[in-house]
């Protein structure tokens, strides 16, 4: 819960108010978290983070300097039906995702293609949207060329590469939402998890929010991001302050 903000819910991604953001007498946003009976709190200043206009120049974005936002191919598992979608460059607005038959708008990247169009072999090509400050760009995913007819492939077979060695790479993050989405390369097919220490435990969702007061902290300069396919993990090792700065 945040007052002007939300009020209790379990859902951790709210959206502040564009006239609160851009509202320089606005200092701190008192934050609340409940379990159990127990509330505690913390003071999130969004003016130390954003700036008296609550706004992230642009070009500010965790993957290149251009303002043009682009879709880079989906990261796509065959057996788990989890697709992520990938984008580079951007202004460091929010980006907002679809796919017809998979997805309507969202801020979530990670999304599961449902079995039933996964398994149909008339369905060749997904279409993919990407959204930011009204701006629309668009990809085909051919999931026929990567997973075959049936939509499952044996191990070793992923959207990235024939690899059976499974690579974390730089992450997608956008300094405005503080949102960041895990990447990888390679992999056997299967199930992947992720997990940065105090951003998310293991999860199989490759996008989380990096927590506010972490954003701030001068001493945290850099995120460990670890990922875990068939018990092996690996790790990448994030510099926040060099992304944002």
């Amino acid at each position: 819960m945040a007052p002007g903000v939300t009020g209790w819910t379990t859902k951790a991604a709210n959206v502040l108010d564009a006239s609160t953001a851009a509202d320089g007498s606005v200092t701190v946003i008192k934050l609340f978290a409940r379990q159990g009976g127990n509330v505690v709190s913390r003071d999130f200043n969004i003016r130390q983070l954003c700036g008296s206009t609550g706004v992230v120049p642009p070009n500010k974005t965790g993957d290149i300097g251009s303002t043009d936002i682009t879709l880079a191919d989906p990261s796509y598992d065959c057996n788990t039906r989890q697709l992520v979608f990938r984008t580079s460059g951007g202004n460091g607005s929010t980006v907002e995702y679809m796919a017809p038959g998979v997805t309507g708008w969202t801020t979530n990247a990670t999304n599961v293609v449902d079995a039933g169009t996964a398994a149909d072999g008339s369905v060749t090509v997904i279409k993919l949207f990407a959204r930011q400050s009204g701006k629309i760009v668009s990809r085909d995913f051919n999931i026929r060329q990567l997973c075959g007819s049936t939509g499952v492939v044996p191990p070793n077979k992923t959207g990235d590469t024939g690899s059976t060695n499974l690579t974390l790479v730089a992450p997608s993050y956008n300094c405005s939402t503080r949102q960041l989405t895990f990447q990888t390369s390679g992999g056997n097919g299967s199930t992947v998890e992720y997990m940065a220490p105090g951003v998310t435990g293991w999860t199989t969702n490759a996008t989380s929010t990096v927590d506010a007061a972490t954003v701030t902290d001068p001493s945290a300069s850099a995120l460990m991001l670890f990922a875990r396919q068939s018990g092996k993990v690996v790790s990448y090792k994030f510099n926040l302050k060099d992304t944002c700065k």
